[in-house]
């Protein structure tokens, strides 16, 4: 379990460094959305907070959208 976080964290850190480049911003968003609709990551996640709510203010359309789904799916109202 260790080992899977460990390299969880490792692509949240890299798809964090993706999503400052206004060219691939959306696709590493939206992968990072996909890691934070698994519960058991959310740990991994909670870093990637404060970027994800930067993303949602971006110029770009697509980015906004990818970093609002990050946001929806790592979100408390996600546990119910």
């Amino acid at each position: 379990m260790r080992a899977m976080l460990a390299d969880h964290k490792t692509r949240v850190s890299e798809l964090l460094a993706q999503a400052k480049d206004k060219k691939q911003a959306a696709d590493a968003l939206g992968e990072l959305a996909q890691l934070a609709a698994k519960a058991e990551l959310e740990s991994v996640l909670v870093t990637a907070l404060p970027q994800v709510i930067e993303a949602i203010g971006d110029k770009q359309k697509p980015t906004q959208a990818a970093a609002t789904q990050v946001r929806r799916r790592e979100g408390p109202e996600r546990r119910g």
